[in-house]
């Protein structure tokens, strides 16, 4: 099935004759650019082309055919579909058109029989990561749509998100894509850019229809498995609020057995230097507050053959499996604060439950959580899993003097504009590295206290004001 290539309101509805009309000044085109209808008149819409019942002020995504009955210039709607009231996933600069479901009043996620074993953790410590708003614009509730809304939904979310391919006919379908009106079109603009001299633009194009791939894949997967739901796809810039939830992460190497060896070798040595995926990681929120949090406890790039906690269950075995084809990097993002690294000194922990498996595509505006092990989705216990780590870090914040030991030790100086001169994977830290964290998680437990945890790692109040 066809994306729906416009979007409007109605704004007249006749309940006798079950027609209406979507006025021509709200339409756009679905990518929410200016349509492209060569008419004066607003587009007629009959109540049996819609799946919903007709009435003014409702939001609508179509396709347009020629109005015979009212002749030249005019259209009618077709293949409409209603976009209604809650947004499904979280809009990143602006919303995304089509990203919208009713909730059921009352409706919100429930925990499971798995997470009975969980640690308590003080109610006002839960109560406090509240107060600091974590993953804002990401409803809470566990919507559950039938898989043809899902499939609806996504489709819209590409579309959002790779709207120059539209000209090169890119199949925006969900299940079953066909490529092959775009190999043909990609083909031509491939010998057309050449010819003119424009390798450079090759190069950017074919990157862009790589990129779209990967990411149809990971939306296809996610629908496929019925695992699409609220806090399933969210922005990169909210990566620090679900990774203070789950802070030690085991990365799925899949195929890569170089970084594997690399990642091994460097783990088993008293000074590991930067891993290339650790810099990747670093780099997704360019801050350098964020690039030593996520050192603190990912210093030594640690693979599945490190992981020893709960026992995989059997969905995210296979998941994992059917994911290393989409996307980039996948990591198991656990609790296991204990695990933190021998960095520290004398960790001593017991360790919280259920972790995320959670994956990412270079260059993309958003990661997705793949899975999680109690199969519940984002939220359930997330608000204790983060308070733990805020009660670890109070515990231990003198134990981070473990990394002192080292003199000038391999550190990744993410967000420093001109430091990471030369190789960047072999930058080291000068003065005593333990004392900097020590002062970096005093200053994150202030900032936690006070409700402002998540802007002061994105580190918001230096960023330049736009004009």
């Amino acid at each position: 099935m066809p994306y729906q290539q416009y979007s409007g309101e109605v704004v007249t509805v006749n309940v006798e004759k079950q027609f209406g009309f979507i006025g021509l000044l709200t339409v756009r085109l679905s990518n929410d650019q200016e349509h492209d209808l060569v008419t004066s008149e607003d587009i007629f819409v009959h109540q049996n082309d819609v799946d919903t019942t007709l009435i003014p002020g409702l939001r609508v995504a179509f396709d347009v055919e020629l109005d015979d009955k009212r002749g030249d210039g005019t259209f009618r709607a077709v293949n409409v579909i209603a976009l209604v009231e809650h947004d499904l996933l979280p809009a990143m600069v602006e919303p995304i058109p089509g990203f919208h479901v009713v909730v059921p009043a009352g409706q919100s996620f429930k925990l499971t029989a798995y997470h009975a074993q969980m640690k308590d953790v003080r109610p006002e410590v839960v109560a406090q990561v509240e107060a600091n708003q974590p993953l804002p614009g990401i409803p809470r509730e566990d919507i559950r749509l039938d898989n043809e809304e899902t499939r609806k939904f996504l489709q819209a979310f590409l579309l959002y998100t790779f709207p120059s391919l539209v000209d090169y006919g890119a199949d925006f379908n969900i299940g079953t894509p066909d490529d092959t009106a775009m190999q043909l079109t990609l083909q031509e603009a491939i010998e057309s850019h050449r010819a003119l001299g424009l390798t450079s633009q090759v190069e950017v194009l074919e990157e862009e229809v790589k990129r779209f791939g990967k990411f149809r894949g990971a939306l296809n997967l996610l629908w496929a498995d019925g695992v699409a739901r609220p806090g399933s796809i969210i922005p990169i810039e909210n990566l620090p609020d679900l990774f203070m939830a789950v802070p030690v992460w085991y990365h799925y190497f899949a195929n890569d057995t170089q970084g594997k060896s690399e990642a091994v070798e460097a783990a088993n040595t008293d000074d590991p230097w930067v891993h290339a995926r650790t810099a990747f990681f670093c780099d997704l929120v360019p801050t350098r507050r964020w690039s030593d949090l996520y050192q603190m406890f990912n210093r030594r790039l640690r693979t599945l053959e490190n992981y020893k906690g709960d026992i995989i269950p059997p969905h995210v075995a296979r998941r994992l499996q059917n994911a290393a084809e989409v996307f980039d990097y996948l990591v198991i993002a656990t609790p296991y604060l204990e695990e933190a690294g021998k960095d520290w000194e004398n960790l001593d922990w017991i360790r919280s439950i259920d972790p995320y498996v959670l994956g990412f595509i270079k260059d993309s505006p958003v990661f997705f959580v793949v899975a999680r092990f109690s199969n519940s989705g984002t939220f359930p216990l997330y608000n204790e899993l983060l308070g733990d780590t805020v009660e670890f870090l109070r515990s231990n914040r003198s134990k981070l003097d473990g990394f002192n030991t080292v003199s000038r030790p391999f550190w990744y100086r993410g967000g420093d504009t001109g430091v990471n001169d030369g190789n960047p994977l072999r930058d080291c830290f000068d003065g005593l590295l333990g004392q900097h964290l020590s002062k970096l998680t005093e200053e994150l437990l202030r900032q936690f206290d006070q409700g402002t945890l998540f802007p002061w790692i994105r580190q918001e109040e230096e960023q330049p004001t736009k004009q």
